[in-house]
């Protein structure tokens, strides 16, 4: 099970920091911002198409508690590029 939190900020403006969940043990594991367990392949939705084939992501869903109305979800994957290594993410609205 992965969970986190995020901070959201537009031109330096906060417009909601959660970031203070990840340290309070009093939440159920389901009432986090940020919360998943699926584990994708290459070749399932949303396709990657320049993932190697043994390439994992993770699908996570997140809420944002003033605007519940929003079902989003991300998917997130560890890359290295030019000896450099990334954490890329894809935002999946629906």
């Amino acid at each position: 099970m992965l969970v986190g939190a995020y901070k959201f900020t537009v031109n330096g403006n906060v417009i909601q920091d959660n970031l203070s969940q990840l340290n309070d043990n009093s939440f159920y594991i389901y009432d986090r911002y940020l919360v998943g367990n699926t584990i994708l392949h290459k070749g399932q939705y949303p396709k990657c198409e320049d993932c190697a084939d043994d390439q994992r992501q993770v699908f996570v869903y997140f809420t944002d508690p003033e605007r519940e109305y929003l079902n989003s979800a991300m998917v997130l994957r560890h890359t290295v590029d030019n000896g450099v290594e990334k954490n890329e993410c894809c935002v999946l609205l629906f």
